[in-house]
């Protein structure tokens, strides 16, 4: 059976033009689509089997574990978060219940543009508009990252775009590594100090002298480009900056397209990393009114950015269980001795848990809903082939279901 115009689950860029063979449950890319696609593909497993520390059990019996787990716990952390709009909302509602706290398992590149945008805001765009109007993009810090192809192909060189003509698009190219292809001004820049660069741009956009022994001209080209653009477009990747520096360097990077929009159109378009911590966070704010990194206290949500992030909850051990989840396979468990409850998509690789429950991957098999990288288009997934997993929000409110009738 061919499945054509399929929805990509693998990337945050949720290419729609894939067309996937399902040959006798095997899938097979035949059209569309990247190389990351393809493998992702091929890789994945038909089934998988639960377990209790790495004991072959029923699926029953590791739910009763994973939920006799969850009701001792006193601070229990649900993070990883790798998975669909419904299992989201799953492990929302899970938290109600345990008080838990919830954040995606890579989420620091997400924050780091959210308190930016919070304390001034910025000027975004989507894919589709960047595709049909941009005439300037800037990559800065970044070359595009794993998605440099199909960046090239879907968004900056498109057969075809909404206006009759697309718009002749020049390149520019600001940080460390190599540019990408066809850029017209490449300045090389170290990683540590990309928060300088965006800070003397933004200056010199703003016609602002810079104190004696800064070396302006390269920036200054840039700046005159950017500044006679008809549309421009900066392209970053926060979570790919030194993480000391990616909040601030975000934020002049917003204070620079705020200035730019003084004289011309410009905008920004905040590379997401996969995992879909942007669907992660969409879900949190419509059903909380806040974003990750939240506490379900007495008193409702309670969000720090800082204390909830979960990295630092498991590396003071503030977190008494992990419950994580990965049911797209691109998220590895966290190590640690804490009792940890693993939904996962199927592997045959041993996972260090004390609970695994192989979950169904979205997309792959079985429907539901997924937010693009540019967080204003939700992408519907399609059931490709037919798995005997349940999803990840049927584990969790089946664990959700077991907490609360217990005595």
């Amino acid at each position: 059976m061919l499945h054509t115009a399929v929805v990509c689950p693998f990337c945050p860029l949720l290419c729609d033009d894939l067309e996937i063979a399902d040959e006798g449950g095997r899938l097979e890319l035949r059209a569309g689509g990247c190389r990351e696609a393809r493998t992702r593909l091929a890789q994945l497993e038909p089934a998988g089997e639960p377990s209790v520390r790495g004991e072959r059990r029923s699926y029953d019996e590791a739910l009763a574990h994973a939920a006799a787990l969850l009701a001792r716990a006193r601070q229990p952390l649900i993070s990883g978060l790798g998975c669909d709009v419904d299992g989201i909302r799953a492990a929302l509602r899970l938290a109600e219940t345990v008080g838990a706290i919830v954040d995606h398992g890579a989420s620091d590149g997400l924050f780091a543009n959210l308190l930016a945008m919070q304390r001034q805001g910025w000027v975004t765009a989507t894919l589709a508009e960047i595709r049909n109007r941009a005439d300037i993009v800037l990559f800065f810090g970044t070359d595009g990252g794993p998605w440099a192809e199909v960046l090239e192909r879907r968004v900056l060189q498109p057969e075809a775009a909404l206006v009759t003509e697309a718009p002749a698009r020049r390149r520019l190219f600001l940080g460390p590594g190599t540019p990408p292809p066809r850029t017209e001004l490449a300045i090389s820049w170290p990683a540590e100090t990309l928060h300088r660069a965006a800070a003397i741009l933004r200056a010199r956009l703003s016609g602002r002298r810079l104190a004696d022994g800064f070396e302006v001209a390269a920036i200054d080209r840039l700046a005159a480009s950017l500044r006679a653009a008809r549309y421009a477009a900066i392209l970053w990747d926060a979570a790919a900056l030194p993480r000391e520096i990616a909040e601030v360097t975000v934020a002049q990077l917003a204070g620079l397209l705020l200035e730019l929009n003084r004289t011309t159109r410009a905008v920004g378009l905040p590379l997401a990393r996969s995992h879909h911590a942007v669907s992660a966070n969409q879900v949190c704010t419509w059903q909380w009114g806040v974003p990750l990194r939240t506490r379900v206290a007495a008193d409702g949500p309670e969000p720090d950015p800082l204390a909830f992030a979960s990295d630092r909850l498991l590396a003071r051990d503030e977190a008494d269980l992990l419950l994580w989840i990965s049911a797209f396979g691109d998220l590895p468990l966290p190590r640690g001795t804490r009792p940890t409850i693993a939904l996962l998509a199927p592997t045959s690789t041993a996972v260090a848990a004390d609970v695994v429950l192989p979950v169904a991957v979205p997309g792959i098999d079985h429907a539901g809903t997924a937010f693009r990288m540019d967080q204003v288009v939700a992408m519907p997934l399609a059931a490709l082939r037919s798995a005997p997993l349940p999803t990840v929000a049927d584990v969790l409110d089946s664990l959700r279901e077991r907490i609360a009738s217990s005595p």
